[in-house]
């Protein structure tokens, strides 16, 4: 059967055709808006890293660039920990974008992709929060009053107060 243009076959042809692409268009957006929204949330929950991925990053920022060997040699020094845990701890980590591998012949050096500064300030900002309320000066009292601090600690404290009073007074 043939549809000629401008009958009323083809137009109910064609407007039906619309509807559909139009279905198609819109179950592909809310698709991709949907996975979008959840990738976003597994980026969001997992960008924290967890106690024993904290200590490998530790130790990639210090040392630089290990194999895991190396990374399961320093921490169980600290105490025993099985090589196939931090193995599978590293390869998690590459996963969730926290660490980046090269192969080296049959060994694979891995190395940390996120910033330790940034990091300390997430975690830092994430336990001040949830410990102290947003309290700067409750952290400081308590580490202050956990910790005597020498007179070096003392001056270098006094130093940095003093920046901070500059920065709000610039007028001093």
């Amino acid at each position: 059967m043939k549809i000629y243009i401008g009958t009323p076959a083809f137009t109910k042809c064609y407007s039906q055709q619309k509807i559909i692409i139009s279905c198609l268009t819109t179950i592909f957006i809310v698709v991709l808006y949907e996975t979008n929204r959840s990738n976003i949330k597994i980026m969001k929950s997992n960008n924290s890293p967890t106690a024993s991925e904290l200590a490998i990053l530790q130790l990639l920022w210090t040392n630089g660039p290990l194999s895991v060997k190396e990374v399961h040699v320093a921490l169980d020094q600290d105490k025993p920990v099985v090589y196939t845990t931090v193995l599978k701890t590293m390869q998690v980590m590459m996963e969730r974008g926290m660490l980046d591998r090269t192969s080296e012949g049959r060994k694979h050096i891995y190395r940390a992709v996120i910033a330790q500064a940034a990091t300390q300030d997430k975690l830092l900002d994430s336990f001040l929060y949830k410990t102290f309320g947003g309290s700067a000066k409750k952290l400081v009292m308590r580490a202050l009053g956990q910790h005597t601090p020498d007179a070096k600690e003392l001056e270098e404290l006094k130093a940095y107060i003093a920046s901070l009073e500059t920065k709000e007074n610039p007028d001093k």
